[in-house]
């Protein structure tokens, strides 16, 4: 498959020899008075940056104005206390070294990366990888066919494409979703998402039968193309009145909440090609994620809000010109 090579190299550079660790508090102990402060749990030992310190500081709740006040011993002896009274937690570490602390217990299938580009290169062989976006522990792979399909209106040129979200050590959950990727400029593409995520409960046992099962699911959103555009083209027919605009990007970008920076920019855009239908309001923010969004995590965001908006079930609630009629 056409630029597998490449987004798994991008995968095993970020993500090679993680760990994740499901933490039960109660078998724990801390030492932050050495020259690397360290974690025990469950017979490991963990050495701890300043980032995951203020991390496990952040979980066990100490206020900032306590924890900035006192000395380091102490903060070991209050931390030390709380931690048996504390829920199960994750860590994420390489090697010797905790990486990532997170509220969430890793208990989702690991999804090798390897693997799911194989099988994905088996059941659609026309496909290929269009981006794939890297985060702490986990990774965003879109594939999108080839060749040009059905146009959503006169002009546009788009592709049918999946996006599948996974993780190696098994810290988010599994989803495959499928949309349209339009072409807008020479080195760059927005797109929109369809509105179901295929997540039929997986009934075998394993992380390599689970991959093979992902594939599957990525084979059916795959086929869903044509239900996509039927859903961009509605987008495409519904009209925005130019004075509700203003008041209809805001309530986008509010839900995007990407920052001040990023926001300017979708303005300045909107500006330039003020948008005349949801198609063109949507795509305003898709676009943001593969022209303005550099972080990992607000791309997966702004393309998760902008499908929502899309939505024919969420979007009364996002919009604020349709509460403005309701009411």
């Amino acid at each position: 498959m056409k630029g597998s090579e490449e987004a798994l190299a991008e995968v095993k550079e970020k993500l090679s020899g993680l760990s994740s660790l499901v933490v039960e508090p109660e078998h724990t102990s801390i030492e932050l008075m050495r020259d690397e402060p360290v974690f025990r749990a469950d017979k490991i030992e963990l050495e701890l940056t300043e980032k995951t310190v203020t991390q496990l500081v952040d979980y066990l709740r100490i206020p900032a104005h306590i924890r900035d006040g006192i000395t380091m011993e102490t903060l070991e002896v209050i931390m030390q206390e709380l931690l048996p009274q504390s829920a199960p937690f994750t860590i994420i570490y390489r090697g010797k070294k905790a990486e990532q602390i997170t509220r969430e217990e890793a208990k989702y299938h690991r999804v090798v990366p390897e693997r799911l580009i194989a099988v994905i290169d088996e059941k659609i062989p026309e496909a290929a990888v269009q981006r794939i976006v890297v985060g702490e522990d986990w990774a965003k792979l879109e594939v999108v066919s080839e060749c040009n399909d059905a146009p959503v209106v006169v002009g546009d040129v788009v592709r049918a494409g999946v996006m599948v979200n996974f993780s190696p050590i098994g810290t988010v959950k599994p989803t495959v979703q499928s949309y349209v990727m339009r072409l807008v400029c020479l080195n760059g593409m927005s797109t929109l998402h369809s509105y179901d995520q295929y997540g039929a409960k997986y009934k075998g046992d394993g992380d390599e039968s689970f991959t093979n099962w992902l594939g599957d699911r990525v084979v059916h959103a795959y086929g869903e193309f044509a239900h996509v555009v039927e859903s961009c083209k509605k987008l495409q027919g519904t009209k925005i009145l130019e004075e509700n605009r203003a008041l209809m990007l805001a309530g986008l970008l509010k839900q995007a909440s990407l920052g001040k920076d990023i926001d300017e920019m979708i303005k300045a855009d909107a500006i330039e090609d003020p948008p005349e239908n949801e198609w063109d309001l949507v795509n305003l923010l898709t676009r943001a994620t593969s022209h303005h969004v550099t972080d990992p995590l607000d791309i997966g965001w702004g393309m998760w809000i902008a499908s929502k908006f899309a939505s024919e079930d969420h979007h009364m609630k996002m919009c604020p010109a349709c509460h403005r009629v309701v009411k």
